[in-house]
């Protein structure tokens, strides 16, 4: 099995928090959860909790554009 990441160990990756701060952490970790129907794919950051693939984003910019 295969499993392709938008994102690799050592990354830096922008994000919002629930407060709504934008904020940049580097990955420390990739990680994946399978089932018969879906696969997880999700992120150990160094300073901030895990975040899922779909809530980070390459540079601030491209945050910017989603909100």
């Amino acid at each position: 099995m295969t499993i392709e990441t938008k994102y690799n160990i050592g990354d830096e990756v922008w994000f919002r928090q629930e407060s709504g701060k934008i904020v940049c952490d580097k990955i420390k970790e990739v990680c994946f959860m399978a089932s018969s129907d879906k696969m997880e794919l999700w992120y150990r950051l160094e300073i901030y909790p895990c975040l899922y693939e779909f809530d980070l984003f390459p540079t601030k910019d491209e945050l910017l554009k989603r909100l």
